[in-house]
């Protein structure tokens, strides 16, 4: 037992080659996340649903495309920026690669923990979903579609490049493995609250516990691709939660 706890302290101990690129660049991409997200809902919903921005109410369908549109805008600012700083090795320096053999593991494992860290929200008798997923019981098929690309593909791509694909390893690179994993985690929990519901006490926790296993993925495998297959994991679990919810019930 204490074998195997050291050897997995070792694993995420172990050190990586510092990235061309400082914490402070990693925290400004994760704010600019932010505010393209909340500039492309405003834009998306006064151009779609102009009545409904108004009220402060929008739909599905508009509050996913224009998380979609978001996500993508910041990927391609990400993508440039980095471009500068690594040339045309953009993918090696994020470490996207990924090891055949644990891709099975990690997948599995991930759909497990996303299970357990599930029992958050319903300790605190609430829904547990992302607000992408929560107004899909009155949404059509646009709708759905919308949700499960953002939830599931573009959403988990562009925020683990953000946070595990560049803050981490800056992170560690100054302060150490361990520090740089609660770090990653804590501004994974940020950015998921405010762009949910700040008010909801569950969504913090299970948040920052989110962003605690999918750093330790990181670096336990020293791959961001191997995060990104853990965090699809977590908006595949979500998905299929809001299909029993929602579209199951009879």
């Amino acid at each position: 037992m204490n074998v195997g706890i050291e050897a997995l302290m070792a694993r995420l101990r172990a050190e990586e080659p510092t990235p061309p690129w400082s914490t402070l660049y990693g925290f400004t991409m994760v704010i600019v996340y932010f505010v393209v997200q909340v500039g492309a809902l405003a834009v998306v919903s006064v151009g779609l649903e102009s009545d409904a921005a108004a009220a402060g109410v929008v739909s599905p369908l508009t509050l996913n495309l224009a998380a979609i549109i978001g996500a993508l805008v910041t990927l391609a600012l990400l993508w440039l920026t980095l471009q500068q700083r690594v040339g045309g090795r953009v993918g090696g320096a994020l470490r996207l690669t990924v090891r055949g053999g644990s891709i099975w593991l990690v997948l599995l494992f991930s759909l497990g923990v996303a299970i357990l860290v599930d029992f958050v929200p319903l300790a605190f008798q609430n829904i547990g979903l992302p607000v992408n997923l929560i107004g899909l019981g009155t949404a059509g098929p646009g709708g759905w579609i919308a949700a499960v690309g953002f939830v599931v593909f573009i959403g988990p791509l562009v925020e683990t490049l953000l946070l595990q694909g560049v803050l981490y390893p800056a992170a560690a690179a100054r302060h150490g493995n361990m520090r740089a994993i609660a770090l990653t985690a804590l501004a994974y929990m940020v950015l998921q609250v405010a762009l949910d519901n700040p008010g909801d006490p569950a969504l913090w926790l299970e948040s920052f516990l989110t962003g605690y296993y999918l750093t330790g993925v990181r670096a336990h495998q020293q791959s961001t691709g191997m995060a990104l297959l853990a965090r699809i994991m977590f908006g595949v679990f979500a998905v299929f939660k809001a299909l029993r919810l929602f579209a199951w019930r009879g």
